[in-house]
């Protein structure tokens, strides 16, 4: 009882600290970036009815507010930096083709990204045709997190019950509505390296570093690693599965990724070489929960 009772005075004193100035000037720009990039739910009354779209808002209204209030000052500076990552990702995946020149990357509406846990999907494409990759922006102080994060996405393979997205629109399909059984990756960074991500695009913001900053940023190599191992480790899960389509998917998605690693390679970046020199605990955890996992 009188632990219960201190553990509750701790967090109303956290509560009451404030983040700190730099992280809320860079999230307030990032939230922008975001916002205005998100699919709007209010765009697909036509499809789900007004009552239908009111509910989900409603729902996100009330996760947020419970967020807030129940939630310590590092959860909340955690929440912030990623909005920063979403906003570089968003940005980066476009003004330095982070992921090659044939991924885009959509941000999601906020319902998508609270109920169904999907913060963008990237859209790839070759030739005429288009396929979704479901991505989970994750930015964490442990990397004891990743394993329960990845075994959830295996699961979801093994059972066939991969993310749907309520609200989604694609200009280059031509088609507005639900987006079903789509395979999922985690793009994840340690806390430590988000925090010198948001430094250094707030640095770009300002016009302190240069525009370029971001072409050769060690995070687009961890990025494009931990896409790769994944996309081979849950192909594999999905063919030991027998889950063919979803296999298909993430073969598709390697291919379409070899030409971004080649890409990279022309700029003179070198991926392997980046991801062993430039640690992060989280991309670490990452890579050694799908090399287990898929031996």
């Amino acid at each position: 009882m009188e632990d219960r009772i201190i553990s509750n005075i701790d967090r109303k004193r956290e509560r009451r600290q404030e983040v700190p100035a730099w992280i809320e000037a860079t999230h307030e720009k990032a939230a922008k970036i975001v916002r205005e990039s998100a699919i709007k739910p209010s765009e697909f009354i036509d499809l789900y009815g007004e009552e239908g779209v009111k509910s989900d808002e409603a729902y996100v209204k009330r996760s947020k507010l419970k967020f807030d209030r129940d939630n310590t000052l590092e959860q909340q500076v955690s929440k912030k930096l990623a909005t920063i990552f979403e906003a570089v990702i968003l940005e980066q995946s476009e003004l330095s083709n982070w992921f090659g020149s044939n991924i885009s990357t959509i941000k999601t509406s906020e319902y998508d990204d609270i109920a169904r846990g999907v913060d963008m999907i990237a859209e790839y494409s070759s030739e005429n045709a288009a396929a979704h990759l479901a991505l989970g922006i994750d930015v964490s102080y442990s990397p004891g997190s990743v394993p329960k994060k990845l075994e959830a996405i295996c699961k979801a393979i093994e059972s066939n019950a991969l993310p749907t997205v309520r609200y989604f629109k694609s200009e280059q399909l031509g088609m507005r509505g639900e987006l079903k059984n789509i395979p999922k990756i985690i793009l994840g960074v340690s806390y430590a390296k988000a925090m010198e991500l948001a430094n250094a695009w707030l640095g770009v913001k300002e016009g302190r570093l240069p525009k370029n900053t971001f072409v050769k940023h060690p995070v687009r190599s961890h990025l494009l690693r931990e896409m790769q191992v994944q996309f081979a480790g849950f192909e594999k899960i999905a063919v030991a599965a027998k889950n063919e389509a979803v296999a298909a998917a993430y073969k598709r998605a390697s291919l379409i990724l070899e030409e971004a690693l080649k890409e990279a390679a022309s700029e003179n970046i070198s991926i392997q070489e980046v991801t062993r020199k430039d640690h992060d605990p989280v991309h670490d955890a990452i890579e050694a929960f799908m090399g287990s996992r898929t031996k």
